[in-house]
């Protein structure tokens, strides 16, 4: 027991070495990162808060490294954003401590301001107003809830520290005169604004306005200053619509009209970095970075989405753990996380940092200070950097809960917009599986959309099951006619391609024949009826199928009086292939059943489809490409048994990583029996489709055929290297 008394008082005893303090109970470390270029600036700090500092307010003591105390000034203090204050520059060394202490009064106000800081901004939301904006210096404690920060100078267009509608601003800071001198002060504004110096209006512009009437400096008076330091004052509210604030000079070496009034004019504080905060019961605390300024934007909705970065800071994040909470029981854990909000749309997030002793928490508004970089769709990186975004906001949703019940409007335009052919799955199949009441809500047109990303990201997954399901789900849910027509549609070629069930593909597919409503959807029913017989290995059955469809299509869209003779001729001779990959099974000659032209035409039209396709593929424009062979299957379905229409459909499921139904495409093919120049190709296709699908005897099987049959073809040298391999 005496042993256990003597340890907890040694150790009691050099706690209170490093603890100068001891009525603190924390303790913020700083970087001296540039000292003021005038002793009487002062360095200034920034104190994260938002549940970090104690008490409402907090007593605080400066010390230096070496333990001497130095003066402070409190400037400005919201508990929901954060504490500013300045400090003297200690004699040596680049670091320096601050203790806190939780107090529920508010310190008193000092007789005079021992510093002169550079130029801070200070903005609150509301009640907009010449009147309000004076009565922001007179507050103490200072600022109450609001914003401020350093700024440059008193010359902005935008509200850098919120809403650009209904708030007030207050800028203020020194400058410093060699000689005594007469300078017009002048103030542009819109709207009202005034300009002090030393606390005597100098510059005066109430009202609503707009800058036209200001523009060249008139509302504006000289001064006679002295030498030595001078404050400057701006107060300025803006209510509606465009918004700027100028504070202007014209000193006697300058020319006629004033000018804004420079950076280098202001007196510069010296700078911090917080580098620590420390509790004496042995937390550690963490604060947000990011949360003050979003790192781009997409505007494809109504309003901009802001993408934020944030980071958990702490100096060391040795034995922390950290977890994000946002609104709606959303939960992000690690010391890094992405969000998406809607321009003007608050979303509000906590930090808690855990370790041994405890944890912290700082909860914090996230806002941008100034318009962020626009972000761009075309981008590949930035698409998959905002994608990562999404999945991470719907992961955040506890198991069984709607990700998406407080996404708007723009979310959603957002996230339909980035999506890609098969790459949305990690992010639609939990928004379907938890958010199918959020998803049902949304008009059509988005649901539409979201829906058939969906499906294809379940086309990827080896059980079929949950595709077959979902397809029979979005069916009855639906209540648009012709969209459940091409779920009905779509369940055929799940069975046909995915499943591999011919047969119960083959019944699907007069089913929907007989519920087809019209012209159009029936042609579409008669090329699935098609494809069942050309998968199953019946080219003829096909090409009467076909053949129906192609007619149907092109006596709707020829014009009136033009012959059907080479609707015929197209089906006879084996489909749209062009001349270089045309089947050589049956070669009978073209004139004796339509016009040579008409011929040419067809060839034309499927080539420059090919052409088309490959062109979108190069430029990674997938879902353009999936157009393109939905317009060429149904203005020209015999293409399917020729040698173009097969490759192009498997390059293009083979790019979008729907192997399996690029090798049911291929097979197809070759069950046609094909012989064309195209054959290399497609038989190519058909070996990388296998070997990325890890059916490695169906890959050695096909690699002899290639061997046996392309002999001499770079083709059949890499098969015989697959062979040459073990098995």
């Amino acid at each position: 027991l005496l042993l256990g008394l003597l340890l907890f008082c040694h150790s009691l005893s050099l706690a209170q070495q490093n603890w100068p303090v001891p009525a603190a109970t924390m303790r913020a470390d700083l970087r001296i990162d540039a000292r003021p270029e005038e002793t009487d600036a002062g360095l200034l700090i920034v104190l994260p808060d938002g549940g970090l500092l104690p008490g409402r307010y907090p007593v605080i003591e400066a010390r230096a490294a070496d333990g001497t105390p130095l003066p402070t000034q409190l400037l400005w203090h919201n508990p929901a954003e954060s504490l500013v204050l300045v400090c003297a520059v200690p004699a040596a060394g680049d670091s320096l401590s601050l203790y806190l202490q939780g107090s529920g009064m508010p310190p008193p106000r000092p007789a005079r301001a021992p510093f002169k800081p550079g130029l801070l901004l200070f903005t609150r939301v509301g009640n907009a107003s010449l009147e309000a904006a004076r009565r922001l210096p007179k507050l103490w404690p200072p600022a109450g809830d609001g914003r401020m920060g350093p700024v440059e100078s008193v010359g902005n267009t935008e509200n850098p520290f919120g809403p650009d509608d209904d708030y007030v601003s207050w800028y203020s800071g020194w400058f410093k005169l060699d000689r005594e001198e007469t300078i017009y002060f002048a103030t542009i504004s819109d709207e009202g604004s005034e300009l002090r110096v030393d606390d005597a209006v100098a510059a005066s512009w109430p009202g609503l306005h707009t800058r036209d009437t200001g523009a060249r400096g008139e509302h504006g008076a000289q001064v006679k200053l002295a030498a030595g330091w001078h404050r400057l004052d701006y107060l300025h509210y803006e209510a509606q619509g465009p918004q700027e604030m100028q504070a202007l000079w014209r000193r006697a070496s300058a020319g006629a009209l004033p000018v804004l009034i420079p950076p280098s004019a202001y007196v510069r504080c010296g700078e911090t970095s917080l580098e620590a905060l420390q509790y004496r019961d042995g937390r550690v605390g963490a604060w947000i970075e990011g949360g003050a300024q979003a790192g781009g934007y997409l505007w494809i909705g109504d309003r901009p989405v802001h993408h934020y970065r944030l980071n958990a800071q702490s100096g060391s994040a040795e034995g922390l753990g950290f977890l994000w909470e946002f609104p709606g029981g959303l939960v992000v854990r690690g010391d890094e996380c992405r969000w998406l909000t809607p321009e003007g749309k608050s979303c509000t997030v906590t930090l808690t940092s855990t370790n041994r002793a405890g944890a912290t928490r700082q909860r914090l508004t996230l806002y941008s200070g100034k318009t962020p970089p626009a972000s761009s769709l075309a981008n590949e990186v930035t698409r998959l950097d905002y994608r990562r975004t999404f999945l991470e906001m719907v992961r955040a949703a506890p198991a069984g809960s709607d990700p998406a019940a407080a996404w708007d409007r723009d979310l959603w335009a957002t996230l339909s917009a980035l999506l890609e052919p098969y790459r949305g799955g990690p992010i639609l199949q939990p928004l379907f599986a938890s958010g199918a009441a959020s998803i049902a809500r949304l008009p059509a047109a988005e649901r539409w959309s979201l829906e058939d990303r969906f499906v294809e990201s379940l086309r990827l997954v080896s059980d079929t099951a949950p595709l077959l399901t979902w397809l029979a789900r979005l069916e009855q849910s639906e209540r648009d006619r012709a969209r459940r027509f091409h779920w009905r549609a779509e369940r055929v070629t799940a069975l046909l391609y995915d499943a591999g069930e011919t047969n119960a593909a083959r019944r699907e597919a007069r089913m929907l024949r007989d519920s087809a409503g019209g012209p159009d959807e029936t042609a579409l029913a008669l090329i699935r009826q098609g494809d069942v017989e050309r998968v199953s290995g019946s080219p003829d059955a096909a090409t009467r199928f076909y053949g129906e469809a192609q007619q149907r299509y092109r006596e709707r869209h020829r014009p009136a009086g033009d012959s059907a003779a080479a609707t015929a001729a197209f089906q006879s001779s084996g489909g749209g292939a062009s001349a270089a990959a045309r089947p050589t099974r049956n070669p009978a000659p073209l004139a004796s059943r339509a016009r040579v032209e008409d011929w040419k035409n067809f060839t034309l039209q499927d080539a420059a489809f090919l052409a088309t396709i490959r062109s979108q593929l190069e430029q990674q424009a997938v879902a353009e490409a999936f157009a393109s062979l939905s317009r060429w299957e149904l203005e020209a379905p015999l293409s399917k048994l020729g040698g173009d229409y097969p490759l192009a459909e498997a390059q293009l499921y083979a790019q979008a990583g729907d192997d399996r139904r690029a090798l049911s495409a291929l097979r197809a093919s070759r069950r046609g029996g094909l012989m064309s120049a195209a054959l290399p190709d497609l038989m190519g296709l058909e070996l990388d489709a296998l070997l990325r699908l890890r059916r490695e005897s169906e890959a050695r099987a096909l690699a002899a055929e290639i061997v046996k049959r392309l002999e001499g073809h770079p083709l059949a040298k890499r098969a015989s290297e697959l062979l040459g391999r073990q098995p």
